[in-house]
């Protein structure tokens, strides 16, 4: 019995466009990669991974609020008073390195003894270090040790007074601060 195989033209080998290989001598696995296993089911199920999500929130949250509870509302006076009962003159210029701003400081406003009080029991970051640890697209607070942060820095632009619109009333003002590292400026609405 004679088979009859389709003539194979010998310029479509030439130009590349038949090697004269069949389809059942072709393989479409790929030689480099041994072949790939599957992947081990979860020993938890879709409801045991739910309840855990939902309870770590819930901790999560409860956290948060305790947090919250814990943090200061306002700010404090202490600064504002010492400001207006010693008002610095030229002759009060100083070269001095501030521990808890980072920078050199030619003239200064509030004493030691005034920032160490404001300062005390709160965490201090720098415009640069809560660039590092705020992140988008979450932009969570870091995790701190205190309840209260401080954020120190140069205060590069400050808009003027502003009215919230609709709800009331009340007042705003937008400050930029930065530590002239970073060299964005952080906004922040007082």
């Amino acid at each position: 019995m004679l088979t009859c195989l389709a003539p194979v033209s010998p310029q479509r080998i030439l130009l590349g466009l038949d090697r004269g290989k069949k389809a059942t001598d072709v393989s479409l696995k790929n030689p480099w990669k041994p072949p790939t296993q599957t992947p081990p089911k979860p020993k938890s199920t879709f409801a045991d991974r739910l309840t855990t999500a939902i309870r770590t929130t819930k901790a999560k949250s409860k956290f948060q609020e305790s947090r919250d509870s814990q943090k200061s509302k306002s700010f404090s006076v202490t600064g504002i008073a010492a400001r207006l009962t010693n008002p610095t003159t030229d002759d009060e210029r100083i070269d001095e390195w501030d521990k808890y701003t980072g920078f050199n400081l030619r003239t200064r406003v509030l004493s030691l003894g005034v920032l160490s009080g404001e300062c005390k029991g709160k965490t201090v970051y720098s415009v640069s270090d809560l660039y590092r640890l705020v992140t988008p697209p979450m932009y969570e607070p870091p995790e701190y040790d205190t309840p209260d942060f401080l954020v120190t820095g140069i205060v590069a632009a400050k808009s003027p007074v502003r009215q919230i619109k609709g709800s009331g009333g009340g007042n705003y003002l937008v400050i930029k601060i930065t530590d002239l590292k970073v060299l964005q400026s952080l906004t922040t609405l007082i």
